[in-house]
Formats: structure tokens, C-alpha cells, sequence
């Protein structure tokens, strides 16, 4: 895609943002960050703002507190939570940073699984079997201690691994799939067959396996800043709130807008 000169100012705009929106807020605004990452979290000031948007404006604005949410890449956004110029970040694993504040309930689960084209023959089979194919990834996440060793030994070989860190990191993956530029990408499920569906490419691939490490079945949840005192009583406030939109189907409602099953 080409990408124009307000596309370019864009991008440097929002890589400064955390910092001056952080000036701006007070007790009672929640400024939420993540890279683009449907359904769980996606295009901001739109109809479908991803579930885990939809979950926090119901918590917490009848709490009296504003949502700010905004798209920035993963490792800038976790940076940005971790040193308080940003008040959450949206679908972290507690294993992605564990410093966060995190909520008793989880809003969704994550796995990882192997895409390739409908075409191809591979089919993963433990970490030798990546040696023949190149591998697209999303920089600052985590798919399990062999294959972040993997990804981290051979990062500097553009044959074997391709990272993307802009803030739409999927997007370029996907499309690097899309054109042959990759053998195989490495996504959530949920996320991967969402772009898919966006792009029309609904068809065009197919699943050559997963990650099988458990630890790496993971809960996902919104990750407040410790540096934000009432961090604490924000994710009580999100646990409690979860339980009643479970009981009430008000969460059921929410999901069924993205095609996403409860994850209990």
C-alpha cells in the first residue's frame, strides 16, 4: 500500500502522543493503547471499536471516567503503560508484562496457530521444521519460550524470520502471506481469521498447526499502569463488571457483534 506524506505525519504524530495526552489527563480518563489487533481491539471512533473497547466503556463510564482509546505499535504501548504517560493497555497476557495490573477475570484467551496459503503443503512439526520456510511475526510478542529463541536466534536472517512492528503489525502479515513474501505466519486465531474476513481473504489460507506449549494458552486482559494509584480498584471495578455482563448477557451481546464465543 502506498503510504502518503499525512500517513507519514500520522505515524509521527501517535509516536509522541502518549506523552502529550498523559499532560492533558486527570484521575477520571482512562487513555487505552495496543496495536491493532481485531476483535479484541481495532479501528478507534468506529462502530466496532473491538469487544474489549465495547467491555471497558460499559465498566467504567458509568463510573464517571472518559475512554480514551488509540492504536500505537505493541512494544511502545507497553512502554508507555509501564511508565504511566498511558493508563492500560488491551490484550496483554500477564506473561507479556508482568509488572501490569491486572484484572481477577480475563477478557478472552489466546493461542497461537501457523497460517499458510490454502496451497501449501507444510505443516509445523516442532521447531526444526521452520528451518525450510520464512516466518512472519509481530515484534514485542511472545509465542512460547522455543520459539521466541528461534524467532530471537535467527531475527537478523530475513529467510527464516520477518517481523512487523508497525501499529497494524497483522495487516502487513497477512499480506505478506497474501503475496507469497512469507511461507507462514504466526497469529491468534481469532485475530488472524478476522483480518482474513476484512481483506477477502477468507478462502485463500489454511491452518498447518499450532503452538503446543500450554503455558502459552493464555488469558488475556486489559493491563493498567502501576504507576496509576487507583490501578488496583480499576481492575476490581473491571472483574466485577465482567461477572455481571456474563449474568445479565449484556457480554454475550457485546461478543455476538464480533463473532466471538465466551471464552469460559
Amino acid at each position: 500500500m502506498k503510504k502518503s506524506f499525512f500517513l507519514a505525519f500520522s505515524c509521527l504524530f501517535l509516536s509522541f502522543a502518549p506523552l502529550a495526552m498523559a499532560s492533558s489527563h486527570d484521575s477520571k480518563t482512562l487513555h487505552l493503547v495496543a496495536d491493532e489487533w481485531c476483535p479484541y481491539n481495532c479501528e478507534p471512533n468506529s462502530q466496532f471499536p473491538g469487544y474489549m473497547v465495547e467491555i471497558a466503556q460499559k465498566t467504567f463510564e458509568p463510573m464517571g471516567y472518559k475512554i480514551e482509546y488509540s492504536i500505537m505499535p505493541w512494544e511502545q504501548a507497553v512502554k508507555g503503560v509501564r511508565d504511566g504517560s498511558i493508563d492500560g493497555a488491551i490484550a496483554p497476557a500477564q506473561s507479556d508484562a508482568p509488572d501490569l495490573i491486572f484484572s481477577d477475570e480475563p477478557l478472552g484467551v489466546n493461542s497461537n496457530v501457523f497460517f499458510t496459503k490454502k496451497d501449501s503443503t507444510w505443516e509445523y512439526k516442532g521447531i526444526s521444521s521452520l528451518e525450510s520456510v520464512s516466518l512472519a511475526v509481530s515484534e514485542g510478542y511472545t509465542y512460547g519460550k522455543e520459539l521466541d529463541e528461534y524467532i530471537k536466534k535467527n531475527s537478523e536472517n530475513k529467510s527464516r524470520i520477518q517481523t512487523s512492528s508497525s501499529d497494524d503489525a497483522l495487516y502487513e502479515n497477512v499480506k505478506k502471506i497474501q503475496f507469497g513474501h512469507v511461507d507462514v505466519m504466526l497469529e491468534n486465531p481469532n485475530v488472524a481469521e478476522y483480518k482474513f474476513r476484512l481483506i477477502n481473504f477468507g478462502d485463500g489460507y489454511r491452518i498447518a498447526g499450532e503452538v503446543k506449549e500450554p503455558a502459552y494458552y493464555s488469558n488475556l486482559y486489559i493491563g493498567f499502569s502501576p504507576k496509576r494509584k487507583d490501578a488496583k480498584e480499576l481492575a476490581a471495578a473491571l472483574s466485577d463488571s465482567v461477572k455481571k455482563m456474563r449474568d445479565n448477557g449484556e457480554l454475550k451481546e457485546i461478543l455476538d457483534k464480533y463473532n466471538v464465543p465466551d471464552w469460559k
